[in-house]
């Protein structure tokens, strides 16, 4: 082992050495090579490569100059090198013992050290040296025709390559300029010098060499990558075998999270949130925190607390509590095929469209919602693969809980991303499908359905077809159930069962609510139909209570009540209840009896509207509605917008019709799209509703209450939705 240690170094050393020669033969102006400057990895090679040329080459007009950038708070006894009444130059002790590898370089003619305000701990150069490089670009100088290096270096950056070719062309530029040397190391090489455009620049910006490398040799290479923005690069190393598991620690992305630009989005969310720790008096909130030695409280700008808490910002509850437990369950899981590919992709495209929506610049809002949708894609065409691999397995990676991720499954996650397109492919369709029948046969007609509904008995006849056979569900191993009990759960627990019985007792009920209001609203003392009524709307209030409090167990009430005004429909149905309750107390007083009969009357129509929410589930109304909806929305606006600059009925209806006209040519592409996006909500919702709908809901709400309270049997509703499996599915 030693033996390859000592002829890497040898070779690394022999490689530098001909580089600089070679440099020296053709070059006319000479060239900078900046490394870190310290006696440890390339800068160490860089330092003896350049002795070795000077020592040569005593009369050569061409100068090799070498820099060094490193920062301040790494170097070793740094404190020689202060001088309180000036010192020029410093003086400053070589050491040669090993363990003090991070002694300055003596073979280096200059030396820029950074002070950010760290110890022991390399990166903090790495801004400074790249606002350098930059502004060296900016010079009118030359560095094609010079030779050696700095010919590949310009041949580089004047082509166009990708991540994917651009290692294929420096390995043969390298054999082109160097063809007698056996290249065994990655070497980064930042040659100072030459005229490029910023275009050039992103695509070889210091002329990284690519070659096999342990992933420790990677690691300032790469925090250069991620602080620059140079996607290429990160991809290329990740692709040439570097571990970003290891590389992410804790003090490294702290790190990372400390050097985002100063103007940017995220550092004024971070700094908002260091803000807001500060003001805590007396907060034990830094204990959730590691404790990194290296590291001070008044040094590092940024913590892990601060990104926790923009995270959560962003990503509501699907953010973990304790950013360890993410990164220990990832670091459990980097070694298993498959990863959390399509979760993260959608976790990206919810975090890039929160952020979009604070971005105060259009243009920065637009680039994010465009990377937003980049990272749906990516989930998207990943899942595609799975499901044209596996239907089965593709089913179960939608549903299975990421426990990187709050333990959401890749369909809410979807949902709360509004990744649409994601939701419209044809296998998560295909599993809505799945759960929305149950163990019904998918082709069951609508009347035979209605037929079962209204005379249970003919569930066990072969009018409806299941996917089990009576031999199969006639007893079952784990509960030792009959067939009748389980045939009675297949077809009441489907989602298509619970659905058309709401749709078939909200007609009855909308006709009863007509008769009344027609024929049957006496002045005096309420009739028999209107206390039916009455205790109809009770149940109704009672379905609407159980969903706020009672679907969602373990968040608070606050967050349970919040969750349920989100949804419009639901806000729709509070509406109505409070119009009702407030149409009776009207009507119970002479003098108010026509102003409550007017409420009742005006009700009535809130309580039809609410037919919209339940036909959306057609596969031929649903997308019409949307259209329907998308109209009404842009003719609202245009009646408000054009009404007030625009005179003229005849011109403002001109203007109306277009716009009108235009919107449903755009809604019409997509309204299947969003037909089912929609769809998925929706099978959610009558998948987690009890099998009776009201008025005999009640009975649902009662064995509910039995089963829950007395019983303590746990739910078993929405598993189809949210299943724990290992993590290669």
């Amino acid at each position: 082992m030693e033996h390859g240690r000592s002829h890497d170094r040898g070779a690394n050393r022999r490689f530098w050495r001909r580089g600089v020669f070679q440099e020296r033969e053709k070059a006319r102006q000479g060239a900078w090579i900046m490394t870190s400057g310290l006696q440890v990895g390339i800068g160490k090679y860089v330092g003896q490569a350049v002795r070795d040329h000077a020592t040569a080459n005593t009369r050569s007009t061409a100068k090799v100059v070498a820099m060094g950038i490193a920062p301040w708070g790494i170097v070793y006894e740094k404190e020689r090198l202060v001088n309180p009444k000036g010192s020029f130059p410093a003086k400053y002790t070589v050491s040669s013992d090993k363990d003090e590898e991070y002694t300055l370089d003596d073979n280096y003619s200059a030396f820029l050290l950074v002070d950010d305000g760290t110890n022991n701990r390399m990166g903090g150069e790495i801004q400074f040296q790249a606002r350098l490089e930059q502004h060296i670009l900016t010079q009118r100088t030359g560095i094609g025709g010079s030779g050696g290096l700095a010919d590949i270096l310009a041949e580089v950056m004047m082509g166009s390559f990708t991540a994917e070719t651009l290692k294929k062309e420096v390995e043969v530029q390298i054999q082109k300029h160097f063809p007698s040397e056996d290249i065994q190391r990655l070497v980064e090489l930042r040659i100072a010098s030459g005229e490029a455009r910023n275009r050039q620049w992103e695509q070889a910006e210091g002329l990284t060499l690519l070659f096999p490398l342990q992933s420790s040799d990677l690691e300032d290479p790469m925090t250069a990558a991620l602080v620059n923005d140079k996607t290429e690069f990160v991809k290329l190393f990740i692709d040439n075998g570097f571990n970003m598991v290891e590389y992410l620690s804790y003090r490294r992305l702290e790190e990372l999270y400390s050097m985002v630009a100063s103007k940017s989005l995220l550092n004024s969310f971070l700094q908002k949130k260091k803000e807001e720790r500060r003001s805590l008096q007396g907060g034990k909130e830094s204990m959730l925190l590691p404790v990194n030695p290296n590291l001070s409280g008044a040094q590092q700008s940024y913590t892990l607390l601060e990104v926790l808490k923009v995270l959560k910002d962003l990503m509501g509850d699907f953010c973990e509590p304790m950013y360890g437990q993410l990164f220990k369950q990832a670091d459990s899981h980097r070694n298993k095929p498959g990863g959390e590919s399509v979760s993260s992709g959608l976790v990206a495209c919810k975090i890039l469209r929160e952020m979009a929506r604070y971005q105060p610049e259009a243009e920065g809002a637009q680039l994010m919602k465009e990377m937003a949708a980049k990272f749906a894609q990516l989930s998207l065409d990943v899942f595609n693969q799975c499901y044209r691999h596996n239907e089965k397995r593709a089913f179960r990676l939608l549903v299975r809980q990421c426990p990187l991720w709050g333990s959401a499954t890749c369909l809410q996650l979807a949902n709360e991303a509004d990744a649409r397109n994601f939701l419209a492919h044809d296998g998560v369709q295909a599993l809505l499908n799945q759960i929305w029948w149950g163990q019904m046969d998918r082709n069951t007609e609508t009347w035979k359905l209605c037929i079962a509904f209204f005379c249970p008995l003919f569930i066990y006849s072969n009018l409806i077809k299941f996917s089990d056979s009576e031999a199969d569900v006639s007893v079952s191993p784990g509960n030792m159930r009959p067939f009748w009990m389980i045939r009675w759960k297949q077809f009441w627990g489907a989602p298509v069962t619970s659905f058309f019985g709401n749709v078939i007792m909200y007609f009855a009920f909308l006709f009863l609510f007509a008769y009344v209001l027609i024929l049957d609203l006496p002045l005096k003392n309420p009739s028999i139909a209107e206390l039916i009524l009455y205790f109809w709307v009770l149940t109704l209030a009672f379905e609407e209570i159980r969903q706020t409090f009672f679907v969602s167990v373990n968040i608070p009430l606050k967050k349970k009540v919040k969750l349920y005004y989100q949804d419009m429909w639901n806000k729709c149905d509070i509406l109505a209840i409070l119009m009702f309750i407030a149409g009776v107390i009207g009507r119970m007083f002479s003098s108010w009896y026509e102003m409550g009969r007017v409420i009742l009357c005006l009700d009535f129509m809130v309580f039809c509207f609410r037919l919209v929410h339940i036909f959306a589930i057609h596969k031929q109304l649903g997308p019409k509605i949307i259209i329907v909806g998308k109209m009404v929305r842009v003719r609202l606006w245009a009646v408000r917008g054009v009404s007030g600059w625009v005179t003229g009925k005849g011109v403002s209806e001109s203007v109306m019709v277009r716009g009108v006209g235009y919107t449903f040519n755009k809604v019409q592409e997509k309204s299947d799209i969003y037909w089912k996006f929609q769809r998925y909500n929706l099978v959610v919702e009558y998948h987690k509703r009890p099998a009776l709908a009201p008025p005999f809901i009640i009975l649902s709400h009662i064995h509910i209450f039995i089963k829950r309270n007395i019983r303590k049997v746990p739910t078993v509703k929405g598993r189809l939705f949210s299943k724990t499996t290992p993590q290669r599915v």
